[in-house]
């Protein structure tokens, strides 16, 4: 972790003590320093292809034959058709592809000229904002956050990327650490919603509906 950095996409979302970033902390006690980026930098690398086009393509294909669309529970004028839907389905594995390339930099970049850009930010983990400046008009991170968090994806089996939803540092820590000690992908869910203590038992009901968490698929 020593000589890493936190990568910090966005601000704080909604509040949450956890993701006002604290960039001692990590200097102090991990360090490890803190790669503050707006969310508009994600926006443009997806808007201006900043990407491999091929691995889009790749990855387009193996969710197509993996993914299954769930039930659209929305009022019937907010329902999306089979083309909206893979568009934001696109769009999250570009934004998957995106923070990925910026975590551990991408050197397909530089063969397209974009030589700062490749490089990435050194990041041995990162969290991602979302909300609501992001999510109002873009789609979640949580399809891009918990494809990072899983240890495969359309290139394979792989180590998993450590990013944290909603830029939750604190919680991002803790995966992180769970991550060296063990080597596997990390989960985190948090609060029940009701204010009830979650019970540690696993039984069924013990996540309450609406509670935080960021997924991965192991």
């Amino acid at each position: 972790m020593k000589g890493k950095s936190y990568l910090s996409l966005g601000g704080v979302s909604m509040g949450i003590a956890g993701s006002i970033v604290d960039h001692n902390f990590f200097e102090s006690w991990l360090g490890m320093k803190v790669q503050a980026v707006d969310m508009t930098e994600l926006r443009r690398r997806i808007d201006q292809k900043i990407y491999d086009e091929t691995e889009l393509e790749m990855a387009l294909a193996w969710a197509d034959k993996h993914f299954r669309y769930g039930e659209d529970q929305n009022a019937e004028q907010y329902k999306r058709n089979e083309t909206q839907s893979r568009a934001v389905l696109k769009e999250s594995l570009l934004m998957a592809m995106c923070i990925r390339d910026m975590m551990q930099g991408n050197p397909k970049l530089a063969e397209k000229g974009l030589v700062e850009e490749s490089l990435g930010y050194n990041a041995i983990a990162a969290g991602f904002q979302g909300q609501r400046h992001w999510t109002d008009q873009y789609p979640n991170g949580d399809t891009a956050e918990a494809r990072l968090n899983s240890s495969f994806d359309w290139n394979g089996v792989r180590e998993p990327f450590v990013v944290a939803t909603e830029n939750d540092s604190l919680n991002g820590v803790a995966m992180l650490m769970g991550h060296q000690l063990t080597g596997t992908a990390q989960v985190f869910a948090t609060y029940a919603p009701t204010g009830r203590r979650m019970p540690l038992n696993g039984s069924p009901g013990s996540r309450s509906p609406g509670g935080r968490s960021t997924a991965s698929f192991t």
